[in-house]
């Protein structure tokens, strides 16, 4: 977990508004150090950024942390064409993307931090789309991430706005 100067920093990198308005709804949840949890989150407290959230489950029983799509807003399946809930990723993904994918959501797993990259979109013959995306890590103990919901905005996309 980041110090309150680190999420400070971190803040100022976020140029989207809905990725700021997701950051400072997520930090709000933040209590003592401690990661919120899912049931931190309603959804009613945030409705314009549900068509682009994405939730993913983390795994950790079989030692590496293992990933689960449970929601994809209907943005994001608009946008890629098709809807990932309740794939793992080693389903979801094209194989020249999977690597990718799960060294990214394993060190946020790992690090318990916020994250913003642009990522590789998850259809080959999707990628011409052009997308920021932050993740903000969940945790049941306050500790250690078992889930990690992820924001995208998209170049055509007025998110900004």
């Amino acid at each position: 977990m980041l110090s309150d100067v680190e999420l400070d920093r971190f803040a100022t990198t976020l140029e989207v508004q809905a990725h700021r308005q997701l950051f400072d709804y997520w930090r709000s949840k933040v209590s003592s150090g401690r990661l919120p949890a899912r049931k931190d989150i309603d959804p009613i407290d945030i409705p314009s950024l549900l068509p682009w959230l994405t939730l993913i489950e983390v795994d950790w029983s079989q030692g590496p942390p293992r990933f689960r799509i449970r929601l994809v807003g209907t943005g994001v399946v608009n946008r890629f064409g098709r809807d990932a809930t309740g794939l793992w990723f080693e389903d979801a993904y094209q194989a020249d993307v999977y690597q990718t994918q799960i060294d990214y959501y394993t060190q946020v797993a790992t690090d318990g931090v916020p994250s913003l990259t642009q990522p590789i979109p998850p259809i080959k013959e999707r990628e011409f789309i052009k997308c920021l995306r932050l993740v903000v890590p969940l945790s049941a103990d306050g500790k250690r991430v078992d889930q990690i919901i992820s924001i995208l905005s998209f170049d055509d996309e007025r998110l900004c706005k």
